[in-house]
């Protein structure tokens, strides 16, 4: 199955009627929907679940297969908050959080679960660069992109390179008028994307790992987030193969205040 049959059939539409396209707010109704009912599933895996973790020795072969499904519960969860931030409408008040933090606080997680044959490394040219997020959201657009990497190169392994840096930008909105930008690039030497995917890539429910679990929504996400934090997200063809992820996010300014 494509990625373009994923998304109408998600949102209800037949992929015979190839002149019908959902909108996004159709697309944002629809996640809204299947976070809700899944919330409801998932919080009655747990309830369950913590009962019969009472009834077994915690040393229990039983024990270790119940907290089993209890992580894999949470990883739902995690899934769940992701559909949520497609249809997010309540806000929340940014800080000024460290850019250089959250990249660490992100590897750091995810560090155990990188295949062997996968490198990953940083480079931190403005370790002070400060930016106004919210730092869950930060960390979740960190998060999908790494994770988004790690994909791309698990069947021959590889490398990604996360590089922070700052540029002052237009982006366009008034002539001369530059701004200073913190850049979280990712660059992968994994299979790329050719120029199809690229164009679809930050569709919500749009993936090409059908097969293999994908939901298409982790570059959906991150563009939503990115753009409420007054941001943009680039994709692009790495130089020779895989592919370039970069974020810019407005920096900072010393001595300004929230």
């Amino acid at each position: 199955m494509s990625g373009r049959k994923n998304i109408k059939q998600a949102a209800g539409v037949a992929p015979e009627d190839p002149g019908l396209t959902p909108s996004a707010d159709q697309l944002r109704t629809v996640a809204a929907g299947i976070a809700h009912d899944l919330n409801t599933v998932i919080t009655t895996i747990y309830g369950l679940s913590e009962l019969a973790l009472e009834d077994v020795d915690d040393s229990s072969e039983a024990a270790v297969t119940i907290k089993k499904i209890i992580l894999a519960a949470d990883r739902a969860r995690s899934l769940t908050g992701q559909l949520h931030d497609l249809n997010l409408t309540t806000s929340y008040e940014p800080v000024k959080v460290s850019v250089a933090e959250i990249i660490n606080e992100t590897i750091d997680l995810l560090t155990p679960s990188v295949p062997p044959d996968i490198e990953v490394s940083h480079c931190i040219r403005t370790p002070d660069i400060l930016v106004e997020a919210i730092p869950g959201k930060l960390f979740r657009v960190f998060m999908n992109i790494i994770v988004n990497s790690l994909q791309s190169m698990e069947e021959g392994g590889g490398r990604l390179v996360i590089t922070i840096d700052s540029v002052r930008t237009n982006k366009g909105e008034n002539a001369g008028d530059e701004k200073e930008f913190a850049v979280i690039r990712f660059e992968d030497t994994g299979k790329g994307m050719d120029a199809a995917t690229m164009a679809y890539a930050r569709t919500p429910f749009y993936t090409e790992r059908s097969d293999k679990g994908g939901t298409g929504l982790g570059l959906a996400v991150v563009d939503r987030i990115v753009r409420e934090h007054g941001g943009t997200l680039k994709i692009s063809p790495a130089k020779e193969s895989g592919t370039v992820v970069e974020v810019l996010l407005p920096a900072v300014v010393f001595g300004s205040d929230l």
